[in-house]
């Protein structure tokens, strides 16, 4: 199916869009073979947009006179997409931000100012350089997915005081520090053992987890451990319990 590039232009008023193509077949990694084309782009989309959902988006990019400021759900997963937008836009209703399986993706623009944001599923952007700036204690943050991402620049990660982040984040690359005091984290998986150039993980202040994977041991570039007031069924952590 062909769409013109004035496919929305009367649509002033959209609020909801969801464009699921189930010309996509997620298991074989192919996830461009989308049945919707705009042979000639698109060139409108609606500002006052709050839920975008398009599962594989044919198109390299947005209309360049998109504004994300009203999103809310931003779900862009196994599309073509090469970058968002080319300045920095606010987005300071953004809770939801998916763009799993956007394989050519090689750039996000900060979200400085996207304090509300619950969901970064970044996982299998394979061709992204770098991970973006977020915002400060983002306390609704529970969901952060970077599986599959390799990251040659970063070298540090904070998501302290992320409160409501209950899962491990899935991180592949170098990374040398990793901050995740203060957060919700109910294990840190066998995963960590992947991060072989870790030298300082920050657990303090993370009163639910229920299990340390020894792979923790794996990590001989460790030289800094927090486990402060890190707890574990009510009794403290004790390091002898992964080197003795």
């Amino acid at each position: 199916m062909q769409l013109s590039p004035q496919a929305f232009k009367k649509m002033y008023n959209l609020k909801f869009l969801k464009f699921h193509d189930s010309g996509i077949n997620l298991h074989v990694g192919s996830p461009y073979n989308s049945k919707v084309h705009f042979p000639n782009g698109l060139s409108d989309l609606s500002d006052k947009l709050r839920s975008l959902i398009w599962i594989g988006f044919p198109l390299t990019a947005l209309p360049s006179n998109f504004n994300p400021e009203n999103l809310v759900e931003f779900n862009l997963r196994d599309s073509n997409l090469e970058r968002l937008w080319e300045d920095k836009m606010h987005t300071p209703n953004l809770r939801r931000l998916i763009l799993n399986g956007c394989k050519r993706l090689t750039n996000i623009p900060d979200l400085l100012d996207s304090p509300l944001l619950e969901v970064m599923d970044l996982g299998h952007c394979i061709s992204l350089l770098d991970f973006p700036p977020l915002a400060l204690h983002l306390k609704y943050l529970h969901y952060l997915d970077l599986k599959g991402c390799d990251f040659e620049s970063l070298m540090s990660l904070k998501l302290c005081d992320c409160g409501n982040l209950t899962k491990f984040p899935e991180i592949s690359g170098d990374l040398e520090g990793l901050d995740l005091s203060g957060t919700a984290i109910d294990e840190v998986p066998p995963s960590i053992g992947s991060l072989t150039k870790l030298f300082d993980l920050n657990l303090s202040h993370c009163t639910r987890p229920k299990h340390i994977s020894t792979n923790i041991c794996k990590l001989k570039s460790l030289h800094k451990l927090n486990l402060e007031n890190c707890q574990k069924s009510g009794e403290q952590w004790k390091v002898c319990e992964f080197w003795n």
